[in-house]
């Protein structure tokens, strides 16, 4: 074996072996990427989509090919190549056989995008914890528990919003969603601003209440910001130094911050927080008020470093890497964060990543599914500030898992395609490494491994998938309030998200959507339409300036409400391989079933009492529509009444974590139960999405997927130092 160079693989008579290979460049991929690169681990991240070689010019032409688009989804700003389709919303208008064969009950009606950065570019950039009680819904009666609780969770959660920038008022978010968090820590950047149509109904909402819809229990109502993954103002105290706000060690003696749940009056004992899996039949008070994890990731004998593990030999890396991104300078920044720089951003974190262009909010209303000024984050700033011994390679489909006789991850088969669109034909492609993740989205991930025939002993892969079904309620209220300016929502209501009435039907956030009628009917083009359809006074069609006064009159009260219901894991939910139907690389297509339990469908019988209540409060004219049509195929009955429901795409499940290997894919580190060095790493590994949007939680479990891996190839690195120190000396001077 050669040695390595500085930041390449290093070279084997087989070809390059490298650290780690990644499949995917999205959310979960670019972060693991990121950690693991700067640790000086020799990474290659295949990515699926093309790359850009000019990001600004690549960014100006995505947000010019959105506002071209005749019908403007998710995957608009870009244009899918025969290789690496994607589903799309429109697909369930044709029958549902896009990228995704739909042959469920009900459509599975979330997308994502296979281009690099993933859907982490054109998602909301909404990021909500989970509140603690959402990681133990069997307790309730429905659902998995998860192999972790909050208190496992929460240093990775503080790493993840310092990474991407998180815009929130901590003090909020602790008193009106209940959320534990250090003393005095505060998120990055202040947070952002409330819409006018936030003040407005919070002005007849905050302070009153409405009778719970099974139980009859008064919720008291407030409208609350939510967080953001977007520019905002940097919060200077940010920068205060205090250990809690660092990844807390107590092998050096800092103390583990404080973290318990307000109100929650729950005082059994807490696990031991360094065992290797937390016992998810624990009782929830374990859950709750257990004390931090010890972030040092476990040695070979499964204890944490530092607790019988030998110290590493003079000269080699430390088995956990500093989780702080390192600053200007190259080390990490000080345990509370740096300070400012003088333009207002961060440094060490993506918001400051050099040519990346960023401005604050413009409120240019189009930030799902691009951001014009490019305020929200996506994983393309992180990947601005890969070390060098990263290495990513696009248009790279993987098409295999490869594995040893002893069923070890030892690398992956890729198709490689080229940029023209004339046709798909690809070259075969193997490469080696040590570790090997997945972060190629929840269903991108179930196929590959079905694929690859690997991780299912549980026949659990490709099981159990989830999304948030919404129900949209919308209306016109008394005044002007302002429609389309700043993100799609900005506030929500929390009360209805936890609770013992979630024993009976799925709990639910409600988003206060800014966009008026945007997602529920098509936007002011559908509003022009129907006014000179014949919308009129009297059915009268109007033009010109009676035209004009219309639309300002309707879109300027519009408004919506946005409830995104809970949906457990179910095993009947599943992706599964068409070897029929075949992509333009003759890959089988993933094949979806779907379907809607009892518990869910009763969310959103109480979804939609309880909008009829907030309408009436609001004084507001009520126009939601959920009858059948063919523009809206996800509707069902339940009880007499017709349900329609959107899907928020937000795919989870499919390779779901558990603490026991019969039962599920991959352990609470996400390591795959079945195949040592294999990771499958995002939301397909989440046992619940609980009513918050996922992707603030995906990235805290990369983040503390990436220090797991880098234990492993640490503890690899120390098994190659003693072999090469026990061996005997060539008695004639050659180096061996």
């Amino acid at each position: 074996m050669s040695p390595a160079g500085p930041h390449g693989p290093r070279a084997e008579a087989a070809g390059p072996v490298y650290d780690v290979v990644v499949v995917g460049g999205g959310f979960a991929g670019t972060l693991m990427a990121h950690r693991l690169g700067a640790a000086g681990r020799r990474v290659l991240v295949l990515e699926a989509g093309a790359r850009a070689g000019d990001a600004e010019r690549a960014h100006r032409e995505a947000v010019d090919t959105f506002l071209a688009a005749t019908v403007k989804v998710p995957g608009s700003p870009y244009v899918p190549h025969p290789a690496a389709p994607w589903p799309e919303v429109t697909d369930l208008g044709s029958g549902g056989d896009g990228h995704l064969v739909q042959r469920g009950p009900l459509p599975y009606s979330s997308t994502y995008v296979r281009v690099n950065g993933g859907t982490g570019n054109v998602w909301t950039g909404l990021t909500p914890r989970m509140h603690p009680e959402d990681f133990r819904t069997d307790l309730f009666g429905y659902g998995r528990a998860w192999p972790l609780g909050y208190t496992d969770l929460e240093p990775y959660y503080r790493a993840a919003e310092r990474e991407i920038g998180v815009a929130a008022d901590v003090t909020e978010q602790h008193a009106h969603v209940g959320l534990p968090f250090p003393d005095d820590y505060v998120f990055p950047a202040h947070a952002l601003p409330p819409s006018h149509l936030d003040t407005v109904v919070a002005g007849r909402l905050d302070g009153r209440s409405v009778p719970h819809p099974t139980t009859g229990e008064p919720v008291p109502l407030r409208v609350v910001g939510t967080p953001h993954a977007r520019d905002g103002i940097p919060n200077p105290a940010y920068g205060a130094p205090n250990p809690a706000h660092g990844i807390p060690n107590p092998a050096h003696g800092e103390d583990t911050p404080d973290v318990r749940a307000p109100g929650i009056d729950l005082q059994a004992p807490g696990r031991d927080a360094r065992a290797p899996a937390p016992d998810a039949r624990a009782p929830v008070s374990d859950v709750l008020r257990a004390p931090a994890l010890d972030p040092r990731p476990p040695g070979p004998d499964g204890h944490a470093s530092g607790s019988g593990v030998p110290s590493p030999a003079p000269g080699a890396r430390t088995s956990a890497p500093d989780l702080r991104p390192p600053g200007p300078d190259g080390h990490a920044s000080g345990p509370g964060g740096p300070a400012p720089r003088p333009d207002g951003r961060l440094p060490g974190s993506a918001g400051a990543a050099p040519g990346s262009g960023g401005r604050r909010c413009e409120g240019h209303a189009s930030c799902i599914p691009v951001c014009p000024s490019r305020a929200k984050y996506t994983p393309l700033r992180t990947q601005a500030r890969w070390a060098p011994s990263v290495t990513l390679v696009d248009r790279a489909v993987a098409s295999r898992v490869l594995v040893d006789g002893a069923g070890r991850a030892t690398g992956v088969e890729y198709l490689a395609y080229g940029a023209g669109r004339a046709g798909a034909a690809a070259t075969r492609h193997r490469v080696r490494a040590d570790v090997v993740v997945l972060a190629a989205h929840a269903v991108e991930n179930a196929r590959l491994l079905l694929l690859s025939g690997l991780a299912n002993r549980s026949d659990q892969v490709g099981r159990n998938l989830m999304d948030h079904p919404v129900l949209l309620t919308w209306g016109l209220l008394p005044e002007q309030v302002g429609p389309y300016r700043g993100p799609g929502s900005t506030s929500g209501l929390e009360g209805f998200r936890f609770g013992p009435a979630r024993a009976r039907h799925a709990p639910f956030r409600v988003e206060i959507g800014n966009w008026g009628w945007t997602w529920a009917t098509g936007g002011t083009e559908a509003d022009v339409a129907a006014l000179v359809g014949g919308g009129g006074p009297d059915g009268r069609r109007l033009f010109g300036p009676a035209l004009r006064t219309a639309l300002r009159d309707r879109v300027g009260r519009q408004f919506a409400l946005q409830f995104e219901i809970e949906q457990e894991a179910d095993p009947a939910n599943r992706v599964t391989l068409d070897p029929e139907r075949r992509d333009a690389l003759g890959l089988p297509r993933p094949v979806v079933s779907y379907d809607l339990s009892e518990h869910v469908r009763e969310g959103f019988a109480a979804a939609r009492a309880v909008s009829g209540r907030l309408f009436a409060m609001l004084g507001a004219e009520d126009h939601s529509d959920h009858d059948p049509d063919p523009g809206r195929p996800g509707t069902f009955t339940h009880r007499g009444r017709t349900y329609a429901y959107r899907g928020a795409g937000h795919a989870g499940g499919t390779h779901i974590m558990g603490d026991d290997p019969a039962t599920s894919v991959v352990d609470h580190w996400q390591r795959c139960w079945d195949h040592p060095g294999l990771y499958a790493v995002g939301c397909g590994s989440m046992p619940s999405l609980a009513t918050s949007n996922p992707t603030l939680t995906m990235a805290a479990l990369a983040l503390r997927s990436a220090e797991r891996v880098e234990s492993d190839l640490t503890a690899r690195d120390r098994r190659a130092a003693v072999g090469r120190a026990a061996r005997p000396a060539d008695p004639s001077g050659a180096v061996s």
